[in-house]
């Protein structure tokens, strides 16, 4: 998520794109990738008869869910300060 916004400058020329689009979908792209590739491996290791599933499946979705708000949180705040960081606006007090 951190370079959303640099790397997709000819989609923002587009009236309906907003930044905030470009982020939100570079960040639900990261999440569903992340869950497929889970989801493989677990039904690899169910296929080699290495499979256990974990006995509170409610809390372990809670967990994913909260890591991925969290990572998305911290890929807005890289994505929005790498944005003004590379257009050479300063932080701070002048």
């Amino acid at each position: 998520m951190t370079y959303a916004i640099t790397s997709n400058g000819p989609l923002l020329q587009l009236p309906p794109v907003s930044t905030f689009d470009v982020i939100v979908a570079r960040g639900l792209v990261e999440v569903v990738t992340d869950v497929v590739v889970a989801i493989i491996l677990l039904a690899g290791f169910f296929a080699v008869g290495r499979g256990l599933l974990p006995h509170d499946l409610p809390a372990l979705s809670a967990s994913v869910v909260a890591v991925a708000l969290l990572g998305c949180g911290i890929g807005f705040i890289n994505a929005v300060s790498t944005h003004f960081l590379s257009r050479g606006i300063k932080f701070g007090c002048s």
